[in-house]
């Protein structure tokens, strides 16, 4: 008795996207950081270029992590 539809052979391949990661502007702002507009070169997103500012995207992903409580020394 098969339960999959369809056979393991023939099943569609689940590829793995890349995370995209937005830049700090954007980020703080929450809008979406969009690609380069077209006939740029630069590495900069599209908000940041219609504002003229430096794009500068995060060197690694903080998606999952979360801030260490402080630990307190209670002496009694």
């Amino acid at each position: 008795m098969r339960l999959s539809p369809l056979p393991i052979n023939r099943r569609p391949v689940e590829k793995k996207k890349a995370q995209t990661l937005a830049c700090n502007f954007c980020r703080m702002r929450k809008i979406a950081c969009g690609p380069p507009m077209a006939g740029t070169t630069e590495k900069i997103c599209n908000q940041c270029q219609r504002r003229s500012r430096e794009c500068v995207f995060p060197t690694e992903s903080r998606r999952g992590m979360r801030r260490k409580k402080a630990t307190r020394d209670v002496s009694l």
